[in-house]
């Protein structure tokens, strides 16, 4: 799922520059870029929940997966956008218009994709923690978990640190059967970083590896070791723009 429209409208102002360094009006071309851009309407759907959307203390909206009202292809739409950079787009534009700290999925209906990482999250009491603050042996019990769930996202994660270039992506195998393993593998990195997976992979890449990592485009995962948060946004930004203008997957 691509969005060329919305990254010829990032391009337009600079291939590093970050949401809540954009006006007011250019937040709102990207906000309609991606509206079209983008199938079922997942910005609407937003607009309309976020109100009634269970807002966290820290002042965030978390998002059902298990909505009712949430269609199928909306569902894969709004995946895709807060996985990846892009997504903080929306979130940007939502903090303005209503005060949101950001917009995120939350707990609710994620064991059904990752009962095994749920599992260790609850057993170690880590899903109200500070990442920071979760001890070493309680965050390798977690990735183990999601590694039991998804494996070949942790393969795709390792193939990034590792491998030469951070930057990684995959492609269908031949025939039916390899698109629909793709199309499942892709569907998996789309909700471990739009879920509270992210929370864990985040630090454990960092704690690890110093590295931060993320979600690029549908198909992509990149990994870099930057010196600061504010430089990897802006290299990732970059990416996410680069890849949707010419797509590798």
């Amino acid at each position: 799922m691509t969005m060329p429209k919305t990254a010829s409208v990032m391009k337009s102002f600079g291939s590093t520059v970050l949401p809540e360094e954009l006006h007011d009006q250019q937040i709102l071309s990207a906000i309609n870029a991606l509206r079209f851009d983008l199938p079922g309407d997942p910005i609407g759907y937003i607009e309309s929940v976020a109100p009634r959307s269970k807002l966290c203390e820290c002042g965030a909206v978390h998002l059902s997966i298990s909505d009712p009202d949430l269609k199928v292809l909306t569902s894969s739409s709004l995946h895709r956008l807060l996985a990846t950079p892009y997504g903080d787009v929306v979130r940007e534009y939502m903090r303005r218009r209503d005060g949101y700290k950001t917009i995120r999925f939350g707990w609710q209906g994620i064991k059904r994709r990752v009962p095994s990482f749920v599992s260790a999250v609850q057993s170690t009491n880590s899903q109200t923690k500070k990442a920071s603050s979760i001890s070493s042996k309680s965050l390798e019990s977690v990735i183990e978990g999601f590694g039991h769930d998804m494996p070949d996202v942790l393969r795709m994660i390792d193939r990034s640190l590792h491998e030469d270039g951070s930057v990684v992506s995959v492609s269908a195998g031949p025939g039916r059967s390899g698109r629909a393993a793709w199309q499942s593998l892709i569907d998996d990195l789309m909700f471990a970083w739009s879920t509270p997976v992210r929370k864990y992979l985040d630090e454990w890449l960092m704690r690890e590896f110093g590295s931060f990592g993320g979600a690029v485009n549908c198909c992509i995962v990149m990994t870099d070791s930057s010196t600061s948060q504010l430089s990897w946004r802006r290299r990732w930004m970059s990416e996410q723009t680069s890849q949707q203008i010419t797509p590798d997957c």
